[in-house]
């Protein structure tokens, strides 16, 4: 059976939870709470393509090991399924936050956000400042 996402987004409850995974539509209502990620992850999911989320934490066959728990309702439409060069977080960017799910992931991401803040930082300071007293700020604050 094709479903359109429109009609996944209806099934956005903690009692009517599908959720789209590349490109197949899957009942995870019964095993949401047995997650071992916990079951507000998969709510947060409910009703929409959770594909990206799904590659950044398991392997394309986990739902093998699944059937019974978690029934596949059907194919999701063909003009609803996201390209992979589209949903995928390229290596050396930051993900938006939303995707982070634990305190290992928010640790690999700290450098990017750093590296951000003090640029910004920086750039902002050498527009305030006068140009001479930069090099002493800088010495300043890294003493």
């Amino acid at each position: 059976m094709v479903i359109p996402l429109s009609e996944v987004a209806k099934h956005n409850k903690k009692s009517d939870c599908w959720i789209a995974v590349h490109g197949k539509v899957y009942d995870l209502t019964k095993f949401a709470h047995e997650h071992p990620g916990g079951s507000h992850i998969l709510f947060n999911l409910a009703g929409k393509d959770g594909s990206r989320i799904f590659d950044t934490i398991h392997t394309p066959d986990i739902f093998d090991g699944y059937k019974e728990e978690v029934p596949m309702v059907g194919e999701l439409d063909p003009k609803d399924i996201k390209q992979k060069d589209e949903s995928a977080v390229k290596k050396g960017e930051k993900p938006p936050l939303e995707y982070l799910l634990n305190a290992f992931e928010f640790e690999q991401v700290q450098p990017y956000i750093f590296i951000e803040f003090f640029r910004s930082l920086f750039l902002a300071t050498v527009q305030v400042q006068p140009r001479e007293t930069i090099p002493f700020i800088l010495t300043q604050r890294a003493s």
